[in-house]
């Protein structure tokens, strides 16, 4: 019975959302339909890239490439944005040239404009590309431009996510320590804006890379922090993986039973996620 009440909640929390997102995509494809000038035609382009992607990205591309069919002499901040979406999109195909020289055409126009707080967006995304195409010193060299625009610009919210980049491009570098530094500043960066959720996240990142080291003290110290803020936020996905991390520090301990207790815990907590799935 339970399963049941449960199926048709799930199922009127989808229709209703699906209703909303109808309704604003009627509306910015009813905008892009009545727009006269090619001003509005491209505002109307953009609002429908942006919003497409990242959940239809042929769609996002096609309104991307109209859009940029209504560039002029004088390339404007709609330009760039365009050809950042473009490039992100490109990039989520894999055709990583083609987004390079897309996001390198919209840092152009970004700088030219001197829109620093553009720049630095489209810097970092530039550097995420790199990252995705296997070129992590590239990845790591334009996250650091990046964070300087976004410090400038006071943007908390994208230094933040820039300083978990580089966190994670660190890793890959193997430099674990500074990993682990600029994992911490992402944290409270993140608190800072009261997105607990990444900052529990992240904490469960520093644990990971303590895991690697062979530090298991301090695995277990940032896993359990994460742990608290992920249970507050009533995080499901965040609580199994850490319960994980936690298994893995005990079972470095050589403290197997603690760690299959923690493993347990982890594995209900997927399969209830499973069965709310099949459910829905």
């Amino acid at each position: 019975m339970k399963g049941i009440v449960l199926s048709y909640f799930l199922l009127f929390v989808f229709l209703g959302a699906f209703s909303q997102n109808n309704t604003k995509v009627d509306s910015l494809l009813l905008i892009h339909e009545n727009a006269k000038t090619p001003i509005e035609k491209k505002e109307g382009c953009y609002s429908l890239t942006s919003y497409y992607y990242p959940t239809n990205i042929q769609k996002s591309v096609r309104y991307a490439k109209e859009g940029l069919q209504y560039r002029t002499d004088e390339p404007d901040t709609l330009d760039a944005k365009l050809l950042y979406f473009l490039g992100t999109a490109y990039s989520s195909l894999r055709e990583f040239d083609t987004a390079i020289a897309l996001i390198n055409e919209a840092l152009e126009i970004s700088e030219g404009l001197g829109d620093t707080l553009l720049t630095g967006r489209v810097m970092d995304q530039k550097g995420y590309i790199y990252f995705r195409k296997g070129d992590i010193a590239n990845a790591y060299k334009f996250n650091i431009g990046a964070s300087k625009y976004f410090r400038e610009n006071k943007d908390l919210k994208h230094l933040a996510k820039s300083k978990h980049r580089r966190g994670v491009y660190a890793k890959h570098l193997g430099h674990y320590e500074e990993a682990i530094s600029v994992y911490l500043e992402a944290i409270r960066l993140f608190e800072d804006i009261g997105d607990h959720k990444a900052a529990s996240r992240i904490f469960a990142d520093v644990g990971n890379l303590f895991n690697k080291t062979k530090d298991y003290e301090n695995v277990l110290k940032y896993s359990f922090m994460a742990l608290e803020i992920a249970e507050r936020m009533n995080d499901s996905t965040g609580i199994a993986a850490t319960y994980n991390n936690i298994g893995l520090a005990y079972h470095g301990k050589k403290d197997d039973s603690l760690a299959l207790s923690y493993y347990e815990k982890a594995r209900e907590i997927n399969i209830k996620k499973k069965n709310e799935l099949w459910l829905a």
